[in-house]
């Protein structure tokens, strides 16, 4: 029976046409993506990332932070730990994070010099470094001896938190490809928590939970630029995976410290983004009795006296008027030592 000039042999061939074309597609699809992503794998060191130190990056803590990666020429501190001590201070603060502690993009003054100028009876130390996560510091913290290094009665170590931190401890997709893998890696084994060389020395491990890193990195080597960096956000909701490896070096930071430091304390400020993930991180950490201090009122406060152009950086990453405007802030905190 002919259907010859019936809606159904219509259909028929465009579902012939349909089949045909998807096989082609996916026939020549599959190689390109193949090759890119075992290109992009291949690639996946800088040059400068080859030797690292214990703490990652970087390599030695002496020279200068590069202007062509950071903005500043900025001079590395002796242990990667800037001070400014205060003659009659008793109390000192240390600061532990990534760029926004650091102080990266502030021209004259960071963050160490910023507080100890403001907070006269407090010591203000500065133990971070631009593009550093929790294990960074961890490493630094185990790798180095910091005895004697801090001066004053009692304080706090602070580890300024921004929920992005979570994603760097735990190797999410982005992380692994802008750092290069050369954060150090962490597993919890049992009750443990384990050192496991770096990233990159499990990055095929890394692969299996993000298949998308060596497409994209060999397609941004293709493209010349980082148009297609929305690929490595897909992991981002993993957040609430990341929270117990985040507990487990919290914990082993405040061990550290507590052998050096007996008098110390060790808490968490939470800084922004202030998102749906910031929410699962503080619930997370008030769960489990970190002593946590949150300026979220203060810096929207901030933000509308003041306005977000006088606070953040075209990159976001924090000016030195947000740290002269949040000195109450941590005033507070070391009033609030018992």
């Amino acid at each position: 029976m002919k259907i010859e000039g019936h809606p159904l042999g219509g259909l028929f061939f465009m579902q012939k046409k349909f089949l045909f074309l998807s096989l082609t597609f996916f026939i020549l699809f599959i190689p390109i993506l193949a090759g890119l992503t075992y290109w992009g794998s291949l690639s996946r060191f800088d040059q400068d990332d080859v030797h690292l130190s214990p703490w990652g990056w970087p390599k030695e803590d002496r020279g200068y932070v590069l202007p062509t990666k950071y903005g500043e020429k900025y001079p590395i501190a002796p242990m990667l730990l800037e001070k400014f001590e205060n003659p009659t201070a008793n109390n000192y603060l240390v600061l532990m994070g990534g760029s926004n502690t650091f102080g990266q993009g502030m021209q004259t003054e960071r963050p160490a010099e910023i507080l100890g100028k403001k907070l006269s009876e407090t010591n203000v130390y500065n133990l971070s470094y631009p593009g550093w996560g929790p294990t960074n510091v961890l490493a630094a913290l185990k790798a180095m001896d910091y005895s004697g290094k801090i001066k004053g009665e009692r304080g706090y170590f602070l580890y300024q938190l921004p929920e992005y931190h979570i994603e760097r401890a735990c190797g999410s997709a982005r992380t692994l490809e802008w750092n290069n893998g050369a954060s150090p890696l962490y597993e919890i084994q049992g009750q443990f928590l384990i050192r496991k060389g770096f990233m990159r020395d499990h990055f095929s491990h890394f692969e299996l939970y993000y298949p998308l890193i060596g497409f994209y990195r060999g397609l941004k080597m293709v493209a010349g630029h980082a148009r297609a960096s929305w690929l490595m956000h897909y992991n981002s909701l993993q957040v609430s995976n990341c929270m117990k490896l985040i507990e487990m070096i919290f914990k082993d930071m405040k061990k550290e410290i507590d052998r050096i430091y007996p008098r110390a304390k060790f808490a968490v400020v939470m800084l922004p983004g202030f998102n749906w993930r910031y929410h699962i991180v503080k619930k997370y950490l008030v769960e489990k009795q970190f002593i946590l201090f949150n300026p979220r009122h203060q810096i929207e406060e901030m933000e509308k006296l003041i306005g977000a152009d006088k606070l953040y950086q075209p990159d976001r990453h924090f000016t030195a008027q947000f740290y002269e405007e949040l000195a109450p802030f941590y005033e507070n905190i070391i009033k609030s030592y018992k």
